[in-house]
């Protein structure tokens, strides 16, 4: 998968197996066959199919883990690596101040490190200009300082405690060892650069309980200064609302194309169809967010008022559909296909799916996914249902494709069924038909403003090829074309990409993403056929996320400090005062030194005197002790200099 070319390649995988009471799956394909014992209708086919199974999964778990030592032993050599080069040339700006923003995702954690120019305000002009709104920060371009670790917080929901404290702190050092390692040469500043962290769809997801535990656990970690030595704020770290990570995702791609921060300049509304915008589309693993400006603040839910510092605001409309992001979308879909199986279909044969490429693909899954009598997914697992293996009602399936290649219509009808277009009817009766999917409501798409995707949506137009600005039309095209081949031509395809290779496991996955892709732009938020999206990881330089949106909205709610100074001439003279300062110590040290010298001399010419008078064998050394005293006068004055 494409990454960014500086980010770390390899993720932090070695957490779990150092914490033992983590959370952890067990391999899928060992777990399904020892729930055979409990599902299977002949129990000495099962015993039997479990001993064999046994001894496969005992194998390949050893290559398995072999192989993950091998990965996190290049991982550490690596990143070892570039610490040491960051060390030596981090390349971040002398006089810059640095704004720390971890950004906690449902499939990993990134701390990207900002700077800024100092929020100093140097004469009357500057504060009546900061008062205005028409001073405002905002970060560099450069996007070198990024680290990322894997699986998100979210992980260490079920522990507590001590364990949970070790575990986390254990996580998240890297992380800061990553902050300090790039901005040693500005330790002693370190207490003034804000650090935040920021959780989004993956910690939404989780209990209030699970994610107020988590979240305490990592402001107590971040107030303590021998952990986490920069500026930290209890506020700082919490879990954000699916509108804030959407407005931000808008507000990071229209910064970076030169749309935002000049039209923010002022005061009161940033208005006018004029303001040429572009709409945001995000989609991470557990939620899919869209935002686009709106001009005339006609938003009816949803409106999410931005305003970067003193600045004028902006009405833009934001949303986050939690549980539709291409990860939770896909568990979905798996958990909806095996619901109406029996045992024997959905543990020994397989059910088919659509969306696997032809060839006898087979792959194993795990989930706690339900549904109730509506057909509508729950946490709840009932006794009427497929019977348990695990507590937390957890059951395990198997999907196939013995067709010769995959099906991209059916596996598009399927993606569809999971917006749940059913929920729409009372949106469309009480919002007269503005709604998106799933019930929620979304004003008409703006006509003179073109999309920006990001995140799993450039995955996809990589896996497929396409160009970065290519329409809804072309990304049906292209499925039909790469999704309905055999397992062996989707590998031969996936060779040859040149824009992203990825592993076979991710390969199964990638038909149904794109698939999915196409029907939440076609049929959830309503683009056309002909409509254009670009979808990009970069731009100018500088990584495309929510969190360039965010760093750039909180440096703006610092305080400002106030430096008088006026103007050039102002300057000069303060340079004239230091200069004329430094001169007086220097001459103190310098008369002070020659008095002390003078009077050496006077009494070794003196002594010399005295003992030539007696002998004169000694005079080479009288001379030498001279010397000496010469170069103790010169090294004060060097280090004066």
């Amino acid at each position: 998968m494409s990454k960014h070319p500086l980010e770390d390649p390899i993720s932090y995988t070695a957490h779990i197996s150092r914490h033992p009471n983590a959370p952890d799956d067990e391999p899928a394909s060992s777990s399904l066959h020892r729930s055979l014992r409990h599902h299977h209708h002949d129990r000495v086919d099962a015993i039997q199919l479990e001993a064999e199974a046994h001894k496969a999964d005992e194998k390949e778990a050893a290559k398995k883990e072999r192989m993950e030592q091998k990965l996190i032993a290049k991982a550490d050599k690596k990143r070892r690596k570039r610490y040491a080069e960051l060390f030596r040339s981090s390349g971040i700006g002398k006089e810059s101040v640095h704004g720390l923003m971890i950004d906690a995702g449902s499939t990993g954690s990134r701390m990207h490190i900002y700077q800024f120019a100092p929020r100093i305000l140097a004469n009357k002009n500057e504060v009546e200009a900061a008062v205005k709104g028409s001073k405002l920060s905002f970060p560099g371009i450069e996007s070198r300082w990024t680290e990322r670790l894997r699986p998100g917080i979210a992980t260490f929901g079920d522990l507590e405690g001590e364990v949970l404290t070790s575990a986390i702190a254990d996580y998240l050092k890297p992380l800061i060892n990553f902050a300090t390692s790039v901005l040693h040469t500005k330790q002693d500043q370190f207490d003034q650069f804000p650090i935040f962290l920021k959780a989004t769809a993956g910690m939404r997801t989780l209990s209030i309980e699970k994610r107020q535990r988590i979240i305490e656990t990592i402001r107590n970690l971040f107030s303590n200064s021998t952990y986490c030595p920069f500026w930290d704020q209890k506020e700082r770290v919490r879990v954000i609302s699916g509108e804030e990570e959407a407005v931000y995702g808008w507000a990071g791609v229209n910064f970076l194309l030169g749309n935002l921060m000049m039209n923010s300049e002022g005061a009161g509304e940033a208005g006018g169809s004029a303001i040429q915008t572009y709409g945001a589309l995000d989609m991470g693993g557990a939620s899919t967010q869209i935002s686009f400006y709106q001009p005339d603040g006609d938003v009816m839910s949803g409106l999410f008022k931005l305003q970067i510092g003193q600045g004028k605001h902006w009405n833009v409309y934001a949303h986050s559909h939690l549980m539709f992001g291409h990860n939770a979308a896909e568990d979905r879909f798996k958990a909806r296909l095996v619901k109406d199986a029996d045992d024997k279909q959905r543990l020994v044969d397989g059910v088919y799916n659509p969306c696997l490429p032809g060839g006898k693909k087979r792959i194993e899954f795990k989930s706690n996914i339900h549904f109730d009598s509506n057909s509508i997914e729950t946490w709840n697992a009932n006794a009427d249902e497929i019977p348990s293996v695990d507590s937390d009602g957890a059951y395990h399936a198997v999907l196939v494709n013995n067709k010769e290649t995959g099906d991209w219509e059916q596996c598009k009808a399927y993606a569809r069924e999971l917006l749940n277009e059913g929920s729409n009817a009372w949106c469309l009766f009480s919002h007269q038909g503005s709604c998106s999917f799933a019930g929620v409501y979304q004003p008409e798409l703006p006509k003179q403003d073109e999309f920006f995707a990001f995140s799993n949506y450039f995955h996809v137009w990589q896996f497929l090829q396409l160009p970065p600005r290519s329409s809804i039309a072309d990304i049906n095209v292209k499925g039909q074309q790469v999704c309905s081949q055999s397992w062996d031509d989707l590998v031969m395809y996936n060779s040859k990409n040149k824009q992203q290779k990825v592993s076979e496991d991710e390969l199964t996955s990638y038909c149904f993403q794109s698939a999915y892709v196409h029907e939440v732009l076609r049929n959830g938020y309503g683009f056309q056929d002909s409509e254009y999206i670009t979808a990009t990881d970069v731009i100018n330089g500088q990584k495309v996320t929510w969190a360039l949106g965010s760093i750039m909205y909180e440096i703006n709610t610092l305080p400002w400090e106030y430096i008088e100074r006026h103007g050039q001439h102002h300057l000069d003279e303060e340079i004239k005062e230091d200069l004329f300062d430094d001169w007086n110590v220097s001459f103190a040290w310098f008369f002070g030194l020659v008095v002390i010298g003078t009077v050496l001399v006077l009494y070794r010419v003196i002594s010399l005197h005295s003992k030539n008078s007696t002998t004169s064998a000694k005079g080479y050394e009288v001379v030498g002790e001279a010397d000496e005293s010469v170069e103790i006068e010169k090294l004060p004055l060097r280090q004066v200099r």
